[in-house]
């Protein structure tokens, strides 16, 4: 049982970014199953805008981005896509100052205690509502050979983080 319902607030985000998410807080439905697991998920829109001059090539099953939420100190991975097995053949390849737009679509689940571990692969909740959270593309690349079927070295950092945004957990 995983809840994926969207709800965004209708505050724009700063668009200084090259990946932006279609608002800056997004709700994570939840809820308890039979055995007292809390189970949640959402979706959070966004949209990659190629300004880096030439093309961005990625994985031909999808870009596979990951979530980070911001700690006193540096930025931690919460939330880590996964690649298909049957993910073969040519990268998605964005033209310069193209726009790609998709739903990164996520999920988790906690122990009915809620502080054991994750009782799934999925995201881990931040601490709060307002940790700020982003989205960081690990496999966007500026080359591709095609003989190797090898993506190139990874595009800039600021090229593939979008700005923040917070996750709001909504009992169902």
């Amino acid at each position: 049982m995983v809840l994926s319902t969207l709800g965004c607030e209708s505050t724009t985000p700063d668009e200084d970014t090259a990946l932006v998410t279609d608002g800056t807080s997004f709700q994570l439905d939840s809820a308890t199953d039979a055995r007292g697991h809390l189970w949640y998920g959402g979706q959070v829109p966004y949209r990659f805008t190629n300004r880096t001059g030439s093309k961005v090539y990625g994985f031909s099953c999808g870009f596979v981005p990951s979530l980070e939420m911001e700690t006193a100190s540096e930025w931690v991975g919460i939330w880590g896509g996964t690649i298909s097995v049957g993910c073969t053949g040519p990268p998605i390849v964005i033209q310069p100052r193209q726009v790609y737009k998709t739903t990164l679509h996520v999920w988790g689940c906690r122990e009915s205690s809620g502080e054991g571990p994750s009782c799934s692969p999925g995201l881990r909740p931040p601490p709060s509502a307002s940790t700020p959270i982003r989205i960081v593309w690990r496999f966007a690349t500026s080359s591709y050979d095609r003989r190797s079927g090898r993506l190139g070295e990874v595009i800039p950092l600021e090229e593939r983080v979008s700005n923040s945004f917070t996750f709001e957990m909504v009992p169902r």
